[in-house]
């Protein structure tokens, strides 16, 4: 499987893939807070049951309300307790 990736695009927009399917949904962002809409996804199997899971549970994290930071060529996303959840590396 490729490695997930997310773009933010104009309009509120997100694109991108699980690894194995591409998805694209919405997202809002007020301060430090991002809230995503639903994404929606192709429904291609993965080749392994593993990919399969570790895409479910990536796009699973990418919904709700969800706190960013940004540092250097690196989002994180933190749930509401604070904890990490999800790093991005920016890719040029």
């Amino acid at each position: 499987p490729r490695p997930a990736l997310v773009e933010f695009l104009d309009g509120g927009r997100i694109s991108g893939t699980g690894g194995c399917n591409r998805f694209s949904g919405g997202f809002t962002r007020s301060g430090e807070i991002l809230e995503f809409s639903p994404v929606v996804s192709t429904r291609m199997a993965c080749l392994s049951e593993t990919a399969q899971q570790l895409e479910n549970q990536f796009l699973g994290l990418l919904q709700g309300r969800l706190a960013w930071k940004a540092a250097e060529s690196r989002l994180e996303l933190r749930n509401a307790e604070g904890e990490i959840i999800l790093v991005f590396d920016r890719q040029l």
